[in-house]
């Protein structure tokens, strides 16, 4: 789990990990080095300040650093699913799962100069 600060207060967390679910990712995907960006949550006091997307910039800067090649993200919602994509998240497959939409999305990890994005 990850921490956005501002000072002393807690902004945002996010959690990434390792390791590909089955649901949307295939095999030779799964073995490709990449980070999943599992959940992201922003404090609602500072809505529209894009701190989710400030959050998701970190995470491509943080991937590059550790070795991997995709920050990747799956989400059932479609507003999400278009939220992701404005953060530059590619769509990589729709599918159904369970009776609802499954999106999978990536972007590649890349150094930035300003991971934040500010």
């Amino acid at each position: 789990m990850w921490c956005l600060l501002d000072g002393d207060r807690l902004c945002g967390v996010t959690i990434l990990v390792d390791r590909l679910g089955t649901a949307a990712w295939t095999e030779a995907e799964r073995q490709e080095p990449s980070l999943l960006l599992v959940s992201t949550v922003t404090d609602s006091t500072r809505a529209g300040q894009r701190l989710g997307a400030r959050i998701a910039s970190w995470t491509v800067d943080h991937a590059a650093r550790q070795g991997a090649r995709w920050v990747r993200r799956v989400t059932t919602e479609p507003r999400l699913a278009a939220y992701y994509q404005e953060q530059g998240f590619a769509l990589v497959r729709e599918r159904a799962f369970q009776g609802r939409p499954l999106y999978a999305l990536q972007r590649p990890a890349e150094l930035r100069p300003d991971p934040l994005g500010n």
